[in-house]
């Protein structure tokens, strides 16, 4: 890695999500030195990074966050990872393993989103010291990285979120609330 390295307070990977995005006006609200990182929707504003195609090292050669945040997801959600599992498995858990060892390596913290998905819904609300159950690739995923953070990173912090939702008609991966709103438009011009 080369010792010319940028110093930045935070590192956004996948910075245009809804939670990257969040993350992202959030750090500015702090005033937080940061950079951020996007993949299908590119924005001038970020890096282009494919955590697939191990532009990781590029990256991490430039820079050296004190904090990275990693808030991307796969586009397609939890139905393209049951539908894709060797894809989901190197998106999820290979790449995550990657940007974990990369914030080992500089001294970062690694602040990784997980979900709600690594339990079975049985019941609720979830403590974090609850047993995980997962019922499909997606949460299998996602427990396999946490517990992969747990044994190999010191500086973390494993966010487990859950009913993402907000506004971004760009999004590849509608949420709920952008699912219901054809159909409030359309309730709303009948009346």
């Amino acid at each position: 890695m080369s010792g010319n390295k940028q110093n930045i307070q935070g590192l956004v990977i996948g910075a245009n999500g809804l939670i990257g995005n969040y993350m992202g006006r959030l750090l500015t609200h702090k005033s937080v030195l940061w950079k951020g990182t996007c993949h299908n929707r590119t924005c001038s504003d970020f890096l282009k990074l494919n955590i697939l195609d191990d532009d990781l090292e590029s990256i991490f050669s430039h820079f050296s966050p004190d904090v990275v945040f990693h808030c991307a997801n796969l586009s397609g959600g939890v139905d393209f990872c049951e539908e894709h599992p060797e894809i989901a498995k190197k998106f999820h858990l290979e790449a995550t393993q990657k940007i974990g060892s990369y914030c080992k390596e500089i001294g970062a913290t690694l602040v990784y989103f997980s979900t709600d998905y690594i339990f079975d819904g049985t019941k609720g609300p979830y403590q974090e010291n609850d047993v995980p159950n997962p019922l499909n690739i997606y949460g299998k995923l996602k427990l396999q990285s946490e517990y992969w953070i747990q044994e190999h990173l010191k500086k973390f912090l494993i966010v487990r979120t859950t009913n993402v939702y907000g506004w971004d008609p760009k999004t590849l991966t509608p949420n709920y609330i952008m699912n219901l709103y054809p159909c409030f438009i359309s309730n709303f011009l009948n009346q």
